[in-house]
């Protein structure tokens, strides 16, 4: 059957009405672009969960909005967490390493992976306080687990441990008697923490405290000064070292947890 053709202002209105509107391509993208960094999320390896969080804390994920933590919420590789005053945060990772960052911290999960063949368990504490209770990362391959802070870095040999960054301002005053600047410390509750900065590596056992100054890592002595270095071999015409420096030292003092040196 013919039908006549329809004028061509009627065929243009008809086209007009089809076509999406601005609203509606704005909604749709909104969910796109949520929809996207869902998956990126799920992507990134599924770590642990949120035990406890009390006070005011933050969690820092790429390309999202910054969120409150909330207990029983997961934890991914690449997660940042930041501490406010006052504030805990408590996290169970998979392998049953247990993290508990204390007030005024920054602590993120660099990255995480679990699995038969290829295990990594590595952190950055990039100030404040977290103390580590290991799991089954690290038990077998000691560099398979890593926390490492602006000063030093912290290897494990089966551990209890905690680590403080802390920063010396000059107008504050440094009542250690170093100079201002990084101060890190580690107390070692059970097994063995191997600290590795620029000076050197050292291990401390259980029940010691290592404090370093400065962001070479230097070991501090009990007065707060740096103490001897180890014995290192010199060219006879090697320049003189600090006064500070002598022949003989022992790096790691017997520290009590919660008192500032």
């Amino acid at each position: 059957m013919f039908r006549p053709s329809l004028p061509q202002e009627r065929i243009m209105a008809n086209l007009a009405s089809r076509r999406p509107r601005a609203g509606t391509l704005a909604r749709a993208g909104i969910v796109l672009a949520g929809l996207l960094l869902a998956c990126g999320t799920l992507a990134a390896e599924l770590a642990g969960e949120v035990v406890s969080a009390d006070g005011p804390t933050m969690r820092l994920r790429p390309q999202q909005l910054n969120s409150p933590v909330r207990p029983g919420s997961a934890v991914h590789a690449g997660d940042r967490f930041r501490t406010g005053p006052g504030a805990r945060l408590e996290l169970r990772m998979r392998d049953g390493t247990a993290l508990s960052i204390g007030p005024e911290s920054e602590f993120q999960v660099d990255e995480y992976r679990l699995g038969t063949d290829s295990q990594r368990s590595f952190y950055t504490l990039a100030r404040g306080l977290v103390r580590t209770v290991t799991g089954a990362i690290g038990k077998v391959r000691h560099e398979d687990f890593r926390l490492t802070t602006p000063t030093a870095v912290m290897g494990i040999r089966g551990t209890d441990f905690t680590v403080e960054h802390s920063l010396c301002m000059p107008s504050a005053g440094c009542d250690d008697g170093a100079l201002p600047g990084e101060r890190l410390r580690v107390s070692v509750h059970e097994g063995r923490v191997a600290v590795t900065s620029a000076y050197g590596t050292i291990e401390v056992p259980q029940g010691q405290t290592l404090r370093l100054a400065g962001r070479d890592g230097i070991p501090m002595g009990e007065a707060g000064t740096p103490p001897a270095g180890p014995q290192i071999p010199r060219p006879p015409r090697a320049p003189k070292r600090p006064s500070a420096l002598e022949d003989h030292y022992q790096p790691v003092m017997p520290g009590e947890l919660g008192r500032r040196g």
